[in-house]
């Protein structure tokens, strides 16, 4: 009987020592399945961040590469543009140098078609007093010549009456007077002398006329030379000055295109610090992550 009591105390207690051993390996179960739930939690969360790391190297690479592909456009960009902007400097420049001749020109046309045009209002002036001193002087003219004709006419009138006369022998009672054909002679003579003095002053008033007409003539193909010079002047400074248009417009067309050359160029500069600003951020990120 004491040795089935001692069998019995003895399986009491490996009964007891067993399910104290089962107590803490279900414990210990409990703790290792905990663990293994943190252990699986922080893996599906390693994997998360790796694979946000993944994604997030995968746009830093991509960033990079439009970076650089940026980068290389900008260059291009930049040397173009550098030598587009050189080009249109040079162009601005030029333009700029015949716009100061084209209105030097025009101001020195300017000036010429004023002095013209006062010399012409001057010359107008003066032929028009020319031509009314000139009228009047060929009034007066005209009348000593009519004068002088009509004496001259008497005067050969009388002459050709006398003559007939001394033809006719009406005057057989002056032939028996040599004293009287004396003086006959002399009166003829002295009326000869007037006729002919009568008839030059006719052909020098004649003359004078002449004279008085190619004088008006030239003085109206002076004027007419002035007018036709002043409308050259007037013609050209309208051309320079059509001409000093299209320069403008040209040099105003010129500035807006390197207007917009330059705003192109600054566009691409800030479209370029902008992307570095993400790429440092995205570094930064990928740092941290990692």
């Amino acid at each position: 009987e004491q040795v089935v009591e001692s069998d019995r105390l003895l399986m009491e207690e490996l009964k007891g020592e067993l399910s104290q051993t089962k107590l803490e390996l279900e414990t210990t179960l409990k703790a290792q399945h905990k663990h293994l739930k943190e252990l699986d939690t922080l893996r599906a969360e390693v994997s998360q961040k790796a694979a946000e790391v993944d994604a997030l190297n995968d746009r830093l690479t991509e960033e990079k590469k439009r970076s650089r592909d940026l980068q290389w456009a900008m260059e291009k960009e930049r040397c173009e543009s550098g030598r587009s902007e050189e080009s249109k400097r040079e162009e601005l420049e030029d333009l700029q140098l015949s716009l100061e001749e084209q209105e030097g020109r025009v101001a020195q046309l300017a000036a010429t078609l004023e002095e013209e045009r006062q010399a012409s209002a001057r010359l107008s002036q003066r032929a028009e007093e020319e031509r009314l001193g000139l009228h009047r002087r060929l009034q007066e003219l005209q009348v000593r010549l009519e004068t002088e004709q009509a004496k001259a006419l008497e005067m050969s009138a009388a002459l050709g009456r006398e003559r007939e006369l001394r033809r006719s022998g009406l005057s057989s009672e002056l032939e028996e007077d040599e004293a009287g054909q004396e003086v006959d002679g002399r009166l003829l003579d002295k009326l000869q002398r007037e006729l002919d003095d009568k008839q030059a002053q006719v052909v020098n008033l004649l003359s004078q006329l002449e004279v008085q007409r190619l004088g008006a003539v030239q003085k109206e193909e002076e004027l007419s030379t002035g007018r036709q010079k002043l409308r050259r002047e007037q013609e050209a400074l309208r051309v320079a000055r059509t001409q000093l248009e299209a320069l403008e417009a040209q040099m105003s067309e010129s500035q807006e295109q390197l207007g917009r050359e330059l705003e192109k160029s600054r566009s691409l500069e800030e479209e370029r610090e902008q992307l570095e600003e993400k790429l440092c951020w995205l570094r930064e990120q990928s740092g941290r992550r990692e």
